[in-house]
């Protein structure tokens, strides 16, 4: 009678005893697979921060070592992924490594001017190729007439520009700074036109064309007859000493945008700046991937008083200023015009006060 009772108890709810063996016996084998999965995802936590299922540690102990740098835990899976070291994956492997050495080089990559139009700065802070028929340079004819006529085009093509900080301008050395130009720097082989002041540094990057190497590299018996009259000049310049680069060099400046006292004190007019501020050049050689470049130094923290001055007020004014700054080999002869200009570069609205700080 009371096994029946408890029958109708459970008939009344509509459940057999079978029916409730078989759940039971359903959540006997639901708790299994729930323990063995617990057991699975703790075994893959302690896996991924390298750590055994019996270290003991805590779940903060486990985050804190899952967070390791990316390039060791990128090691780590790569190694894991394949244990049999072949000849097969051996080019795998190094060609892996190799990213991790790349990863860790933009670690270091430092803030480059970006290139005109920019609209996160609305235009300001960056800079672009200043459109080579606004400089006049002289004509084929001016020897006898004087005249001189708007540039055609450059000799070299920019790549970029960079504002840098530092307390000792003077002594950085440029082939230590892997950053620089966005760590693109040493990609192509460069002419560097560097303007350094006492607070910091304007680089200018121009790439150097496949004919103009030779001569960039110090070459004296490489061919010129298939160069251009223009070419032939900055190859000239190229092999000339120090004393026949800063006799030559010409820098022309032009402000598009500023305030009339900037305007007033630049004239637009082209000056061999070598008479004006302290020149130095450097050929820095290839090494290993790094190409190699050359670099023209304007000292214009130890420049004259002229111009001193007027690097003093572009610098108070730099923030509202848009300016270009060209250069050019100077044409003595008639077989070196027409003047073609050799780069130029518009800094357009600078602000030093967010440069990146170089040592």
């Amino acid at each position: 009678m009371e096994r029946r009772s408890v029958y109708r108890r459970s008939s009344a709810h509509g459940t057999s005893p079978s029916v409730m063996r078989s759940r039971s016996a359903e959540r006997t084998v639901v708790q299994d697979d729930e323990e063995a999965l617990t057991v699975e995802v703790e075994n893959l936590v302690c896996e991924d921060a390298w750590e055994s299922p019996m270290s003991g540690g805590s779940n903060r102990d486990l985050l804190s070592e899952s967070t390791r740098s990316a390039s060791a835990r990128k090691l780590h899976r790569r190694a894991m992924s394949d244990p049999f070291d072949t000849a097969d994956s051996q080019g795998f492997l190094e060609e892996n490594a190799q990213e991790v050495d790349e990863e860790e080089e933009d670690e270091h990559v430092l803030a480059t001017l970006p290139r005109f139009p920019y609209a996160e700065t609305n235009n300001k802070n960056c800079w672009s190729e200043t459109p080579v028929k606004i400089f006049s340079v002289r004509g084929e004819s001016y020897l006898k007439t004087k005249k001189k006529v708007n540039a055609t085009e450059y000799l070299l093509h920019a790549r970029g520009c960079d504002l840098f900080v530092s307390h000792n301008p003077s002594k950085v050395e440029l082939s230590h700074i892997h950053g620089a130009l966005g760590g693109t720097f040493r990609h192509v082989p460069s002419l560097l036109i560097r303007l350094t002041f006492p607070w910091g540094m304007l680089l200018q990057y121009y790439e150097v064309s496949a004919n103009m190497l030779p001569f960039m590299r110090g070459d004296q018996s490489a061919p010129t007859d298939h160069l251009t009259k223009q070419e032939k000049t900055l190859a000239q310049w190229l092999l000339g000493d120090d004393n026949y680069k800063s006799a030559r060099l010409k820098l022309i400046p032009n402000v598009v945008e500023g305030p009339w006292i900037v305007r007033n004190l630049v004239a637009g007019t082209p000056t061999i700046i070598g008479k004006k501020v302290p020149m130095s050049y450097q050929y820095v050689p290839k090494d290993g991937s790094l190409q190699d470049f050359f670099e023209c130094n304007l000292d214009v923290g130890n420049s004259t008083k002229a111009a001193q001055k007027i690097v003093s007020v572009c610098r108070r004014y730099m923030t509202a200023l848009t300016v270009d700054i060209g250069f050019v080999i100077e044409g003595t002869a008639a077989d070196e015009l027409p003047e073609q200009m050799m780069g130029a570069i518009r800094i357009h609205q600078v602000d030093s006060d967010k440069a990146p700080t170089v040592q």
